[in-house]
């Protein structure tokens, strides 16, 4: 059974904003994926100093 027009447009207006949730979304975890990487590489540098003095 094929849908009709009118719920390809409802599907597809679904799937955009399902889409634009994803994107918000993985922008989020960028953000907290370059905070969590600065801490590591700060982390690394304070042992590498305390290593070598």
């Amino acid at each position: 059974m094929k849908p009709e027009a009118g719920e390809n447009k409802i599907n597809v207006e679904k799937l955009d904003v399902e889409v634009k949730h994803l994107r918000k979304e993985v922008e989020n975890m960028k953000v907290i994926l370059r905070g969590l990487l600065q801490v590591v590489m700060e982390n690394e540098e304070e042992d590498d100093y305390y290593e070598y003095t």
